[in-house]
């Protein structure tokens, strides 16, 4: 089902408009069975999965993908961080809404929202996914304002909010901590 998806991402791209870079791409989607856990709702990791299918429109509809691939620069993240509020059940429809939160100087962070409706009928947040990610190229990751100027713009990141600072700096302190114990362990 997932390759379905990435094709079906990637052939429909031209019918959705075209993005700005600090625009919000929405696409549609429903739960399927095979993204189903014993609990009989979506598994924790299929969330990280269909994220990357909003990542890969907004990067094509923005035009970003293409841009870095031109100079043989490529996405990887870094990190990624789930939150889940609600429940998404079998054949529940829903939409993926992902948006590029800000940046740094190494660094760009993604939001990705799967919003679908209540019992009630109003539409809820189920889910958010974060990622920190960047572009890679034989040098090494390429800074966000690089890939932006590659793109022909001269922005400055909005605000990077708190929490995504806040994250960092837990991420940083893990990283740090990981590493120490790794030490004392060899």
């Amino acid at each position: 089902m997932t390759w379905f998806r990435l094709a079906k991402t990637v052939t429909t791209q031209g019918l959705r408009p075209r993005l700005g870079i600090l625009e919000t791409g929405v696409l549609e989607g429903r739960v399927w069975p095979t993204d189903l856990d014993i609990n009989v709702h979506v598994n924790n990791g299929r969330y990280l999965t269909m994220a990357d299918l909003g990542r890969i429109d907004w990067f094509l509809r923005t035009g970003m993908l293409r841009a870095g691939l031109k100079r043989g620069w490529r996405p990887i993240i870094a990190t990624g961080c789930v939150r889940f509020s609600r429940p998404l059940k079998p054949w529940q429809p829903y939409s993926l809404h992902s948006n590029l939160v800000g940046w740094d100087d190494k660094w760009a962070f993604m939001e990705h929202r799967f919003m679908a409706a209540n019992r009630a009928g109003e539409q809820k947040l189920f889910a958010s996914v974060v990622i920190k990610g960047a572009f890679q190229g034989r040098e090494g990751v390429v800074k966000p304002q690089q890939l932006m100027q590659a793109m022909g713009f001269d922005l400055q990141s909005p605000p990077v909010p708190q929490w995504i600072r806040d994250w960092q700096a837990g991420e940083n302190a893990w990283r740090d901590e990981t590493r120490q114990a790794a030490l004392a362990a060899a």
